[in-house]
């Protein structure tokens, strides 16, 4: 699901779009939580719903031969839903059911990284629509953790 070698890519109905020259940055596991608290003693219960997904891609624009192009088609795909693969030689992000998880690409903006007269970098925000469930997500690799169950046993 979640696991692999390679860069991230997504899918946008029939197209597939391959990111080479990305950093990944996940952060999975936002926890979405009901919080009831009593009027008269203060007591606070909650309840956790579920944990959606949400994670940043870095494009490092100026590997491209021409990063403008670049960036004008991934801002093509703003406000889009697709399916998102964290590594193009694995799965998509899938819900508790086995289900693919769609992703919203929120964001997409430029950024200066090294170069101060041209920007350099893009920073794509892929947000999950629905809960997400990465139980075995802790030997991912990155070295922080990441995947805690938070004991949400649906």
């Amino acid at each position: 699901m979640i696991f692999g070698t390679s860069y991230s890519k997504f899918v946008s109905g029939i197209t597939t779009v391959e990111l080479p020259y990305s950093v990944l940055d996940p952060s999975y596991m936002l926890p979405d939580v009901l919080v009831h608290q009593s009027v008269i003693s203060g007591k606070k219960n909650f309840i956790s719903k579920g944990d959606y997904s949400e994670f940043k891609v870095q494009i490092n624009l100026w590997k491209y031969a021409n990063p403008n192009a670049t960036f004008n088609q991934l801002e093509g795909y703003k406000f889009s839903q697709v399916t998102f693969y964290p590594h193009k030689d694995g799965d998509p992000i899938k819900d508790i059911y086995g289900n693919e998880v769609q992703f919203l690409i929120s964001d997409i903006s430029e950024y200066y990284l090294t170069n101060t007269t041209q920007k350099d970098i893009a920073l794509i925000t892929f947000l999950s629509d629905r809960y997400s469930r990465l139980t075995s997500a802790s030997s991912l690799g990155y070295g922080y953790g990441y995947g805690l169950d938070y004991g949400n046993q649906l």
